[in-house]
C-alpha cells in the first residue's frame, strides 16, 4: 500500500536472512538489522561505509 502511495517502506530490527528475503519479496525499500551489519564501533563505521557497502541492494 505504501509503495502505491509513493511512500518509501523501511523495516527495522530485521534479524534473519529469511526475514530479509520476505521483505524483498514484498517490496520493502530499506531494511536495518543483523543480516546487513551487526553493531560496530564508530571507529569502524568509516571503513564499512566505503563504496562497496554504500548501497547494499535490498
Amino acid at each position: 500500500m505504501a509503495n502505491n502511495l509513493g511512500i518509501q517502506v523501511m523495516a527495522e530490527g530485521v534479524e534473519t536472512k529469511s526475514q530479509l528475503n520476505f521483505l524483498r519479496q514484498y517490496g520493502c525499500d530499506v531494511a536495518k538489522g543483523y543480516p546487513i551489519s551487526r553493531p560496530i564501533p564508530a571507529v569502524q563505521l568509516e571503513q564499512w561505509l566505503k563504496p562497496q557497502h554504500a548501497e547494499i541492494p535490498l
